[in-house]
């Protein structure tokens, strides 16, 4: 069918216009993102203006769009070798859609007009990495729920042969419609079960350029590639714990964290990274703890590496094996926001790895070395073989532990021996002695930020354990190494990030400072090595049982508040800030009004008992009666009316005319003509009452010159006759 009115025209291009904005918002700065949509979206809403006005001689436009379109394949070039093949194809749909925006005619083009603003909306929702994204979305709602509406009006005035009368859909009833669905779409959201994301199509790596090392890939192709690790290879380092510092022109910071050998008391720096500043984000199917580094030997104040040899390898095509006989079963997309170290970090054990380098080095705790620091806006994938027994992660068991995973440091307080033996007192199995020694770390122990820099020059183990009672991650995790070496268990540190803080708006894990971690490993009952998390800050990475967006939001604010108060930065303005402020008001909210709730009936249930047995009885009787109460209520209206205007009047008294009919069972039906509905009514009207009926309604609705002749009292009449007939 043709398009009949312009309204339909003119909302599908607001819908271009947020669909597009959404397409650019995750890839450009926002000053370029309006600059682009602006443009574009008054070169749409010229095309869609043009084809409205020559819609009885659209071909006269074929040829202009024909040149849209070419140039469109223009732009699509340019930009993918001047950009990128995304960035080409966004320019290209929108382009292209002009061209055909210059022929919109029939209701193909509109539903093609449809799918293409959700192609692109989609397409942004899928590179987009916050939170911020919902509110295209909700735009996307508002304007599509308006601009099907209109092309809904359309069709009932053109199915009523009515096309060139004004379409009029009030702004009060435009806004119920809105408000129903947005109500609807965030019920649908926030309460029906979601199912993890397959990350289909995924598994890829990119960045601006390739990571490359002239030197390595000699290395890598000599034969074995084996070298001594040079920590200098690895681009600049800090400490331990995660310290960065401003710096660089592609990232507002740079993250220095995760050196070869680290004190655990930890260096302060100035012009530090805040530590809620979000440094990259993973898609997987759940969290997960990503390593870096891995540390066997403990002098009481540093952790070193015993093994310093690496192996430089060749990746073909961005892709490499890291693991033969093994099968990856949990895949990690991360993409990086800001400057960090020239590692990797993966979830173990690294099976697969998808990135844009031609050579990678590992060593001997396999874990993964590039040969520059990560840059801003480098994307890689990691299959990982994970496994877990009874609920607790391992990382595999092919890598034997050997005798500097039972070394304790030479300074090694006795104190801690008996403290070890007196908490894995009645433990049957290793695993059991090295749960209980986690249990009574993270029961007795608070996690404390700032002990980062409370703690220099001063000995760490001994005084946090019998004294302070309080540090930070490391302080944990060295301490539970030792306490399980102590007993014989063989441990190990390993740092890394601990990837568990899931945006439940984006769908992305959100890697902060703060997540820069480290944890413990052991051996234990010759089964492999099982991971174990001592630090009470940090929620173990585990399979996530919530399924719903409300329990996920639940959860996220409550990991945001947490990071809040242990980071201090609780006055910053951000939109986890005003989640986290939104959530708990709306919390405090129900609490406050279902604790009422729930105390009213306590004390009232007789009366509520009563009550419901009274409602019971009167939606009985309505059910019996409402069809009388009904028509006696139209009839007091119509009695009450004072009409205005013939043409108010006649709508009025046809409407009541129509609602007393239904109640007797006659519908007026979509296409119905007023001579095809009077002629089934049973009323005792006379023929000559039944023309003018006739003749008004079709006058009303077909020729408006006439209406200021007509009596309208005459409907009043017919309604009373029905009235009185019913």
């Amino acid at each position: 069918m043709i398009i009949g009115h312009f309204n339909i025209h003119f909302w599908l291009g607001c819908l271009f216009a947020v669909a597009f904005a959404g397409a650019l918002y995750p890839r450009f700065e926002p000053e370029t993102v309006l600059i682009s949509t602006l443009v574009v979206s008054v070169l749409n809403f010229i095309a869609l203006r043009m084809s409205w006005r020559n819609r009885e001689k659209i071909e006269k436009l074929k040829s202009l769009s024909d040149y849209v379109a070419v140039f469109g394949m223009l732009v699509f070039i340019v930009m993918l070798f001047g950009s990128n093949l995304f960035n080409g194809l966004i320019w290209f749909v929108a382009f292209i859609q002009i061209a055909l925006n210059l022929t919109f005619k029939e209701d193909r083009h509109y539903y093609l007009g449809l799918l293409v603003t959700f192609v692109l909306l989609s397409a942004g929702a899928g590179d987009s990495k916050t939170g911020f994204y919902l509110f295209y979305i909700i735009a996307y709602c508002v304007v599509a729920s308006i601009s099907l509406g209109y092309y809904f009006l359309d069709r009932r005035l053109q199915q009523n042969q009515g096309t060139h009368q004004h379409m009029i859909w009030p702004v009060g009833q435009r806004l119920k419609v809105i408000s129903a669905l947005i109500f609807l779409s965030f019920f649908i959201y926030l309460v029906i079960p979601r199912f993890e994301a397959v990350n289909f199509g995924s598994q890829y790596g990119s960045a601006e350029q390739y990571y490359s090392n002239s030197n390595w890939e000699k290395l890598a192709d000599s034969g074995d590639g084996v070298g001594e690790s040079n920590s200098s290879e690895f681009g600049d380092k800090g400490t331990g714990s995660g310290r960065s510092s401003r710096g660089g022109q592609e990232g507002e910071y740079e993250y220095r964290g995760f050196s070869e050998s680290f004190d655990i008391r930890g260096e302060q720096q100035e012009g530090g990274i805040p530590p809620n500043v979000i440094l990259a984000y993973m898609k997987a199917e759940h969290g997960a703890y990503l390593k870096v580094e891995t540390f066997d030997q403990f002098d009481g104040i540093r952790w070193h590496k015993s093994l310093e040899a690496d192996t430089k390898r060749r990746l073909e095509y961005g892709e490499i094996t890291l693991q033969d006989g093994l099968t990856g079963n949990y895949s990690q997309s991360i993409t990086i926001k800001e400057k960090m170290g020239a590692f990797i970090p993966a979830a173990a054990i690294p099976v697969q790895l998808h990135f844009p380098s031609t050579v990678v080095s590992i060593d001997e705790y396999q874990m993964i070395k590039i040969p520059s620091g990560l840059a801003p806006e480098t994307h890689y994938t990691v299959n990982s073989s994970l496994q877990f027994i009874g609920n607790r992660l391992f990382s595999g068991d092919h890598y034997q532990p050997r005798a500097e995973d039972l070394e304790l440091p030479p300074s090694f307080n006795k104190r801690i021996h008996e403290l070890s033996l007196q908490v894995t007192q009645g433990a049957h199995s290793e695993l059991e002695k090295a749960t209980l020694l986690e249990k009574h770390l993270r029961d007795n122990y608070a996690y404390s930020f700032e002990s980062i820099f409370e703690s220099q020059n001063k000995t760490p183990i001994a005084k946090f354990l019998f004294e302070d009672k309080k540090g930070h991650c490391e302080y944990f995790a060295s301490s539970m190494a030792i306490m399980l070496r102590s007993v014989g268990i063989p441990s190990r540190l390993v740092t890394g990030f601990s990837a568990t803080v899931a945006n439940p708006l984006s769908g992305y894990y959100e890697m902060r400072v703060l997540d820069g971690h480290a944890w413990v490993e052991a051996w234990v009952d010759d089964v492999g090595w099982a991971v174990f998390e001592p630090t009470p800050f940090y929620t173990p990475a585990m399979p996530s049982d919530e399924t719903t967006t409300l329990e996920k939001i639940q959860k996220y604010v409550e990991q945001l508040d947490k990071i809040r108060e242990e980071s201090g930065v609780t006055d910053e303005f951000s939109l986890e800030n005003i989640i986290v402020s939104i959530w708990q008001s709306l919390s405090l909210f129900f609490v406050v009004v279902f604790g009422a709730i729930k105390l009213f009936i306590i004390e009232a249930w007789k009366i509520l008992l009563l009550l419901a047995i009274v409602a019971g009885i009167a939606v009985i009787l309505w059910k019996r009666w409402k069809p009388a109460i009904m028509k006696r209520v139209s009839y007091i209206r119509v009695m009450s009316y004072k009409p205005k205007n013939p043409e108010e009047a006649i709508g009025f008294y046809m409407k009541q005319i129509q609602f007393v009919l239904s109640l007797g069972g006659l519908q007026r039906n979509a296409g119905m003509t007023i001579e095809q509905f009077l002629a089934g009514i049973k009323s005792g009207l006379e023929e000559n009452e039944m023309t003018d009926v006739i003749n008004m309604v079709n006058q009303q609705y077909y020729n408006t010159e006439t209406m200021q002749k007509m009596n309208p009292l005459l409907l009043r009449t017919v309604f009373l006759k029905l009235y009185q007939n019913g």
